[in-house]
């Protein structure tokens, strides 16, 4: 038993080697004072003290730590925090003037697209005095492009007769429609920074 302790006590660290002496010798260690004067003179009395009141090495270290990681934690809240408010300072606001429509009827289906043809919003709103406004915010600055068309009959859908011609009035960004064929979509691009205004003129 005696050179079992020898040989673990001289390979393996002071955590490792209290645990398992106490747990291989099933309690029988604490009834053996020359054990316990061997272990006090290779582990230190403190060592022994830490372990009889339950806490390891590793734990005690853990603890030490503690501190640390909370203060980390604190400044990494502030950090994002920090971001935060500067990506909303960072942000736009569009407003839309879309006008020309022939009759109030119905509502106006807006869609904004960013440069990468991807949906950033679409909104629906009422038509006025044959005009119509349309607000979006927090818009992140860059390029954009807006798709209108009237709805006059609240159906939810773009009419069209024969050979795709459209029946209800649409209209683009920079009004860049085309005679014939859909509006290109690099025409359609336009910028947003800060409070932007645009208009629209719808094609009946």
């Amino acid at each position: 038993m005696f050179m079992w302790l020898l040989r673990l006590l001289g390979r393996q660290d002071d955590s490792a080697r209290i645990a398992q002496i106490f747990s291989r010798s099933d309690g029988r260690t604490a009834g053996s004072r020359r054990k316990i004067d061997f272990i006090y003179h290779k582990m230190g009395v403190r060592r022994l003290k830490e372990l009889c009141a339950g806490y390891s090495v590793w734990q005690m270290r853990m603890k030490r730590k503690e501190i640390p990681w909370t203060k980390m934690k604190l400044i990494l809240l502030l950090v994002l925090m920090a971001m935060s408010a500067t990506v909303s300072a960072q942000t736009a606001r569009l407003l839309v003037h879309i006008g020309r429509f022939e009759n109030d009827n119905g509502t106006v289906h807006v869609t904004l697209k960013d440069s990468s043809r991807k949906i950033v919003a679409e909104k629906k709103v009422p038509i006025s005095n044959e005009s119509a406004e349309v607000t979006f915010d927090k818009l992140q600055p860059g390029r954009y492009a807006i798709r209108v068309y009237h709805d006059e009959n609240g159906n939810g859908k773009l009419d069209r007769a024969l050979l795709g011609i459209r029946k209800e009035s649409w209209g683009v960004s920079n009004d860049s429609l085309q005679t014939f064929g859909p509006a290109r979509f690099r025409k359609m691009l336009f910028e947003v920074r800060g409070n932007t205004e645009i208009a629209i003129s719808v094609r009946n």
